[in-house]
């Protein structure tokens, strides 16, 4: 099960008590408990079939244990490519299309979008970096955004420039009024270096001390806690950007990283990635990076230095 929420939260406090997590050695059939509290610590036990998982361990608690499942996110990890994932179409020049993506899509390779002034869709040639999206209605290609009347690739306007549009913004937004002109606020990061551990949620808070994240139990041998990233720390930065290419193996990675942030800290029992299959894969590293075709990140890079399109 793929979690995107990231929740506004009031500060603890009291202090998180967690209790380590350790291996039991044991391998355990397809309907057997993976996870099971032992008076002091959590228990883990690897499932027995390589298509069966523990749920997410951090469903755990103190009365309730966890039992093998299959791993449905599996399919995840094996994709390609979004395409590949959630089996839609690619369409070509001229024909119909899905405006929602959830049927068809058109080719990202050759910078068609679907537009739709008419009530009927079809795909038709995007505008590219630096044309005028407020007087063409026509989308911005893949991977770019209509901000300042001209198509700009996402998460590229640094804070304190202007933008009509948050997701032009390399923090990821939000925009600030300053005088007569929207700009990009300055990166809200965790203060000091990750990862930051934590006994309450007042020590997660930002580097500006505007915001502050959720402290969270790991699942490590030491029973530490550790905070969740806030929206402009790297990992999130990363995520957005291989979204944004296109680039799915690695932004199921970065995604995967940022959302269980707290849960992958500290020292991690050694059975945990043949418990939590999910961890397993994420345990081989960031994946090489799968963009090919026309939207290749060194043109852009050329094409936002140069004022060229690719």
């Amino acid at each position: 099960m793929r979690i995107f929420a990231f929740i506004i939260v009031i500060p603890l406090a009291f202090s998180l008590s967690c209790y380590q997590m350790s291996c039991d050695g044991k391998i355990n059939s397809t309907s057997s408990n993976c996870v099971e509290f032992m008076s002091d610590h959590y228990s883990l036990k690897p499932c027995s079939h390589s298509n069966y998982t523990c749920p997410h361990p951090s469903h755990i608690s103190t009365s309730t244990s966890l039992k093998c499942e299959y791993w449905i996110d599996k399919s995840l990890w094996d994709a390609s490519s979004e395409q590949d994932y959630y089996g839609y179409s690619v369409v070509g020049k001229g024909d119909p299309c899905d405006p929602y993506g959830l049927v068809s899509t058109c080719d990202r390779d050759k910078n068609l979008v679907c537009y739709c002034p008419y009530g009927t869709c079809t795909c038709v040639a995007g505008l590219k970096y630096g044309e005028n999206c407020a007087v063409d209605s026509t989308p911005c290609i893949d991977g770019y955004i209509c901000s300042q009347k001209i198509c700009t690739l996402k998460y590229s306007v640094k804070a304190g420039q202007n933008a009509t549009d948050e997701r032009a913004c390399a923090t990821g937004g939000p925009l600030v009024i300053n005088g007569e002109y929207f700009t990009c606020k300055s990166a809200v990061v965790t203060a000091g270096t990750l990862p930051k551990s934590c006994s309450t949620n007042n020590d997660c808070i930002s580097a500006d001390g505007t915001d502050y994240s959720t402290c969270l139990c790991g699942m490590n041998t030491d029973g530490q806690a550790y905070c969740k990233l806030h929206y402009s720390d790297e990992p999130m930065i990363n995520w957005r950007e291989a979204a944004r290419d296109g680039d799915w193996p690695r932004q199921i990675y970065w995604e995967f990283m940022s959302v269980n942030y707290p849960y992958l800290q500290g020292n991690i029992p050694s059975c945990l990635s043949t418990t939590w299959r999910d961890y397993g894969v994420y345990s081989n590293g960031e994946p090489a990076s799968s963009l090919s075709g026309s939207f290749r990140m060194e043109c852009v890079s050329a094409a936002i230095a140069a004022f060229l399109i690719c």
